[in-house]
């Protein structure tokens, strides 16, 4: 909350308070942040349903977890990772296996068909899912 926004809504804003909001006594690191974990900054610390890293009810959570169910994230990465390895392998048998002259290693070559595949993978699941959005908005 902003040092103006406090003294409009009648609380008073010590003078010994940092431009972030916490206490001057506290050590801050380099970006600003108390170091405190019970300080009024940003993040997990200032959030009381967050404890250990997880949120408190699951709500978050399950909210994510209904939401990738609804776009059929899973069936959505299962294809593009099929997608994905065949095509990496069609380009590896075209280009090294077939011509059997390459000027480097075939070792090399396996390294840029994992790197093509993941692309691929990656390149399709988001275009699978980005279709499930649009298909499931023109639905609503």
């Amino acid at each position: 909350m902003s040092r103006d926004r406090r003294d409009a809504d009648g609380e008073s804003a010590s003078s010994d308070e940092s431009a972030f909001g916490a206490p001057a006594e506290e050590s801050a690191d380099e970006f600003g942040a108390a170091s405190d974990e019970n300080s009024d900054g940003f993040g997990a610390a200032s959030n009381p349903d967050f404890e250990n890293g997880e949120p408190s009810d699951g709500s978050d959570k399950d909210q994510l977890v209904a939401f990738a169910r609804e776009l059929g994230v899973e069936r959505n990465v299962k294809w593009a990772l099929a997608l994905g390895a065949a095509f990496a392998a069609l380009l590896y048998v075209v280009f090294v296996v077939i011509p059997a002259e390459t000027t480097q290693s075939p070792v090399l070559y396996l390294g840029l068909a994992f790197v093509v595949f993941f692309a691929t993978s990656l390149s399709l699941t988001i275009l699978f899912t980005a279709v499930s959005a649009w298909r499931r908005a023109r639905e609503l």
